[in-house]
Formats: C-alpha cells, sequence, structure tokens
C-alpha cells in the first residue's frame, strides 16, 4: 500500500511539472529588453505565444492582470491571440538591481536589458529611468568610463522568476542620496514643492514648511539675505551663501519626471533648493536640486536643466526660457 502511495505522489507530481513547463513563460537563456514609451513609461515587449495567457503573463512578469488590460488598452477579461505583442509594464520591486548573481544561492533570474538611445546618458539611465546608482550600473556593465555608444546594451539587473528577493548590497546613506533618485523621493519632491507667488514670496506647503530651518529659526542667526526655505530638510552651515542670478534654463522634454518638479544645476548644493521665476508670465516655483549637468549632453550656455513639470508650472513654452534662481552654494 505504501509503495503505491508513494507510486502516486510520484506520477502526480511529474504531471505537474510537465504542466508548469508546458505553461512556462520563461526559458534557460532568455533576455529581457526594456523599451521606453513616448511618455517614458518603462516596459517589456511580449509576443504571444502558445498557451500564454493574461493571467501566466500576470504571473511571469509580478503585475497584476488588471494592469496589463490596462496598459494596453484591453476591455477586462478580453483574451489574447497568438503573435500579438503586448506592452509589460516594468515592476521594479521585482528588479534585483545588486552589481552580480555571484552570491545568489536561490531562486530564478532573468537578465533585463537597455539599449541606449540618442542623447542618453548614465546620469540619466541610472538615476531617472531605473532608480539606482550610476557606480552599480558601472560596475555592473564592467563600465571604465562614463562613455556610452548608440545602441549600447546595459544590463540593468535581472528580473526575479520565483524565489525570495534578496537584499541588494548595503550602501551609506550618503552613496546613496547621491547616486540614486527612488520613488519616495519623487513623491517627496511632489509634496514638498508648490508653486509661489513671487511678488510675496509665500510659501504655501505646511509639510515643507516644518522640515526647513525655519523651525529652528529661534537657535540660529542666518546672516542678513540667507533664505531658509532653500535649505530644504539640510541644516544650514555657515559656509553657505545665497547666489541670485539669471539663467536660461532648458526644459529637457525627455526626463520623465512622473510628475515632479525638479532641477539639474552646475554649481548648486545637491539636495537644497532653487527658487526660479519666470519674469515673462510671474510664475515662480521652487525645485529641488538632484544632480549636476551631465557633461557633454547640453550646450555650454546651459546652467539649469529643469523637468517638464516644473517648465509646465513656470508656463515655459519654449524649450528655452529667461529665467530668475535664487540658489545655495558652498
Amino acid at each position: 500500500m505504501k509503495k503505491l502511495l508513494l507510486l502516486a505522489f510520484y506520477i502526480s507530481t511529474q504531471i505537474l511539472t510537465a504542466q508548469t513547463n508546458q505553461t512556462s513563460i520563461f526559458t534557460n537563456g532568455d533576455k529581457l529588453y526594456i523599451n521606453l514609451s513616448d511618455q517614458s513609461d518603462v516596459y517589456y515587449t511580449h509576443i504571444v505565444q502558445k498557451g500564454h495567457t493574461v493571467y501566466s503573463l500576470s504571473r511571469a512578469y509580478k503585475v497584476s492582470t488588471e494592469k496589463l488590460y490596462s496598459y494596453n488598452s484591453l476591455q477586462q477579461g478580453s483574451t489574447i491571440s497568438l503573435g500579438q505583442k503586448l506592452m509589460i509594464p516594468l515592476n521594479g520591486k521585482e528588479l534585483y538591481k545588486g552589481t552580480s548573481l555571484d552570491n545568489i544561492t536561490r531562486g530564478h533570474y532573468i537578465p533585463v536589458y537597455y539599449k541606449t538611445q540618442p542623447k542618453d546618458n548614465l546620469f540619466r539611465i541610472s538615476r531617472v529611468y531605473f532608480k539606482q546608482s550610476i557606480d552599480d550600473l558601472k560596475s555592473r556593465n564592467n563600465l571604465s568610463d562614463s562613455n556610452l555608444s548608440l545602441g549600447q546594451d546595459l544590463l540593468i539587473g535581472w528580473l526575479l522568476v520565483d524565489g525570495k528577493m534578496p537584499t541588494t548590497e548595503n550602501r551609506s546613506a550618503e552613496i546613496d542620496r547621491e547616486n540614486s533618485i527612488s520613488m519616495s523621493q519623487s513623491n517627496t519632491v511632489t509634496n514638498d514643492l508648490n508653486s509661489t507667488n513671487h511678488a510675496t514670496s509665500a510659501i504655501t506647503n505646511n509639510e515643507d514648511q516644518s522640515i526647513t530651518a525655519e523651525s529652528d529659526s529661534t537657535e540660529l542667526a542666518y546672516p542678513a539675505g540667507f533664505n531658509p526655505t532653500l535649505l530644504g530638510s539640510m541644516k544650514y552651515a555657515a559656509d553657505m551663501k545665497v547666489n541670485k542670478k539669471s539663467e536660461v534654463a532648458f526644459w529637457d522634454k525627455t526626463i520623465p519626471d512622473n510628475g515632479t518638479v525638479f532641477a539639474l544645476h552646475e554649481s548648486a548644493i545637491i539636495d537644497s533648493y532653487i527658487n526660479v521665476f519666470n519674469p515673462l508670465v510671474r510664475r515662480s516655483v521652487r525645485v529641488k536640486v538632484i544632480g549636476r549637468i551631465p557633461y557633454g549632453t547640453y550646450t555650454n550656455d546651459v546652467k539649469l536643466v529643469i523637468s517638464p513639470r516644473t517648465a509646465k508650472q513656470l508656463g515655459g513654452i519654449d524649450r528655452r526660457f529667461k529665467v530668475e534662481i535664487d540658489y545655495l552654494t558652498r
């Protein structure tokens, strides 16, 4: 009797394994390539094969069936056909962004690549598109410098097929802050920043006020002309100084900002804020400095690069327009 039970268990296991293999989305040696939509969303392109269903695709790519239907403008519950091309949005939470798989002992992973496009650079690919550090991207791809060629394949991580997502290499908070922009940072920028009226310099975001150095105003004596709202959550230091200039703001439509407002600047303190005023329409906005302007990406006269959302709040129409800015340097 015991032998019969063991035999039955073995047969059922083999049947389940065979069924799993028949409906498996991925096979050994597969690679995934990430694409960018016109709205700068990141997604995979999947060609439907025999046995594929919306449900099996959602399980394989770790996204909900509702999102797959919505992303491909399909009616809920509709079937997909053989050879049909589907866009699968990237689930960043299931993307392992370590520098290698050398220390991984469990789970199956599919390498995920991005093919470089015109005007791409390491800053844009790592920090804006895929929310990871430049150093990790360079290490993963054995890059000795920041030079990229058109159409170059960059390994941006591995999609976890099964198993538990490991913890990526520990990095100091300072490196993480300088080299990556997490989604939580993007949300913080959205919540912290609001348009202000230039004439009154009113700050309407109460949450932002609570995290600025204004809360320490009873203890700190700022020098004349210093604007503490430019600090954001940073601590004031005696070597900080406020600069006031007229600059040409460059609106880069290719930057995916997810509705946030931010800027790149040649010398402003990273993580501080810039007050940007458009005198033509008399609109003002305060933006967070998230990094430097990548060398060779724009013409030499560009000192301030702003996100599309920032340009919209400023009433910018042309890609280049004159602004007045207040910012912090050391």
